[in-house]
C-alpha cells in the first residue's frame, strides 16, 4: 500500500473493514471513534459541533507565550515552527469533551489516549484531595505536569482520599475537619488559580483512570537541539475529528475513515496505518483507486526492499 497498489486480497480485508467498530469499553461507554479527515476546516467544523452540543460551560487554556524576540521576522519564523506542533495556541473545552492526549506521560499514558473531560479543577484543590490539608498550608500552585489517579465522586466532585472530605470544582477545597462535607460555593480562594481539565482515561485493564491534565511544554529543535521554539500548554486536543496530517505519529484505539475525501497522495495510507488495530478500524467508501502514493516514496520503498533482500542472501 505504501507503493500505490493493492492486492485483491487487501482490497476485501478493506471492505470488510467498512461494518460497525465495536462498542467502547464498558468503563467509558460515551467516547466515540475519532473520524480522520483530510482538510483542517473539516476537522473543526466536526470538533465545534460536538462541543457545541454539550450542555455545560466552556472553559479556555490559551499558551503561555514564549519570550518574544528583538526582530518581527524572528518572531514570525517562531509561531511558524510551532504551527507543527499538536498543542493549540487556544483550547476551548466542555465537561463532556472527548480530548486526545498529545504527549507521552509514561508506557500507559501515551501520545494518542482518547479520554472524557469530566470536569475543571485547580491543583491545589486536586492536592488537597489526596494530601489533606499539607499541600494546602504550602501554597501549592503547581501549573505543570499530570497528578494521576484522582478519585471522582459519582456527581463529579473529588473525593479526599484521607478524611473523606468532598471538593466541588472550581471552588477553595475544604476545612479539612475529617467529615464528609461538600465545600460551600461561595468560600473564597485564597488568590486566583487557574483551572484545569480532568480527563478519564481507558486502562488497558478494562478500568479507567483520571488524571488532571496540566500544562507542558513544547519544543521545537533543530539537528543539534538547540530550541528554537517552545510552547507551554495543555497538551490535549479536541478528539471527535483529527486531520490526517496532524494524525502522523499518533496511535489511536477507535478510527473511523472515509476514504472517500481523500485526494492527496499518501493520505490512505497515513490514515489507515493510525489504528492500533483491524479491529479499531472503520473504513468507509474504500476504492483502490484512492490508494496513492509518491513517486518518490514508492522509488524509496523499492530501493529499501532491494537492500533488505540483499541483506538476507548475505546472511
Amino acid at each position: 500500500m505504501r507503493q500505490g497498489t493493492i492486492s485483491p486480497d487487501a482490497c476485501t480485508t478493506f471492505k470488510f473493514l467498512s461494518r460497525p467498530l465495536p462498542p467502547p469499553p464498558p468503563s467509558m461507554p460515551n467516547i466515540l471513534p475519532t473520524e480522520l479527515f483530510p482538510l483542517r476546516h473539516e476537522v473543526s467544523n466536526a470538533n465545534s459541533a460536538r462541543l457545541r452540543a454539550l450542555p455545560h460551560a466552556l472553559h479556555t487554556s490559551s499558551h503561555v507565550p514564549h519570550k518574544p524576540t528583538s526582530t518581527a521576522s524572528e518572531n514570525n519564523k517562531r509561531q511558524g515552527l510551532l504551527s507543527g506542533i499538536l498543542a493549540e495556541k487556544t483550547l476551548e473545552l466542555k465537561k463532556g469533551a472527548q480530548v486526545m492526549l498529545v504527549k507521552n506521560v509514561d508506557e500507559m499514558l501515551v501520545n494518542g489516549c482518547v479520554g472524557q473531560v469530566t470536569g475543571f479543577f485547580t491543583y491545589r484543590e486536586v492536592m488537597n484531595a489526596l494530601n489533606g490539608e499539607n499541600e494546602k498550608r504550602a501554597g501549592a500552585t503547581k501549573s505543570t505536569g499530570f497528578v494521576r489517579n484522582v478519585k471522582i465522586g459519582p456527581d463529579g466532585c473529588l473525593i479526599r482520599v484521607k478524611d473523606g472530605v468532598v471538593g466541588k470544582e472550581n471552588v477553595a477545597s475544604g476545612s479539612g475537619d475529617g467529615v464528609e462535607s461538600k465545600v460551600k460555593a461561595k468560600a473564597p480562594a485564597p488568590q486566583k488559580e487557574e483551572v484545569f481539565p480532568m480527563v478519564e482515561f481507558p486502562t488497558s485493564e478494562g478500568g479507567k483512570e483520571a488524571v488532571l491534565v496540566m500544562r507542558e511544554e513544547f519544543k521545537v529543535e533543530d539537528s543539534e537541539g538547540k530550541v528554537l521554539a517552545r510552547r507551554m500548554q495543555v497538551p490535549l486536543i479536541l478528539a471527535w475529528a483529527m486531520s490526517i496530517h496532524k494524525s502522523q505519529g499518533q496511535t489511536i484505539q477507535r478510527v473511523r475513515v472515509d476514504l472517500g475525501k481523500v485526494f492527496e497522495k499518501g493520505q490512505s495510507y497515513v490514515a489507515l496505518s493510525r489504528a492500533a488495530s483491524l479491529d479499531g478500524l472503520q473504513v468507509l467508501r474504500f476504492d483502490p483507486k484512492k490508494v496513492m502514493a509518491h513517486s518518490k516514496v514508492i522509488e524509496w520503498s523499492k530501493t529499501l526492499q532491494s537492500l533488505e533482500s540483499r541483506a538476507v542472501k548475505h546472511d
